[in-house]
């Protein structure tokens, strides 16, 4: 698969993600935290898909094209560790950020 399509079948999956899953976790939690309702910033959110596609496309890439045999982990373990990186952050700030949240998402 090529480098395009592969960012293009990520961000679909990665929207599709947010889009289902948004009125069942994201609306509520986002509210108890910020007692009022979630209001997207859509520059922030465009910037964050940007920092996505380039660690897709400098980090993933170049990393399962040197590890070819572990192709899907090198992918994996990156994802893994962004989204991490962001829902602990969000817990550590937020008191009401709940553990279900850190896990599911």
């Amino acid at each position: 698969m090529n480098a395009f399509m592969l960012v293009v079948v990520y961000l679909l999956m990665d929207l599709v993600w947010l889009h289902s899953m948004n009125s069942m976790l994201y609306q509520e939690a986002f509210s108890r935290i910020q007692n009022k309702p979630m209001e997207l910033n859509r520059m922030y959110g465009f910037l964050a898909y940007m920092v996505l596609v380039f660690a897709l496309l400098k980090i993933c890439i170049p990393l399962s094209n040197t590890y070819s045999r572990y192709r899907w982990s090198a992918f994996t373990l990156v994802g893994f560790c962004i989204y991490s990186i962001f829902n602990f952050t969000n817990a550590a700030v937020f008191e009401k950020y709940s553990l279900q949240l850190v896990v599911v998402d």
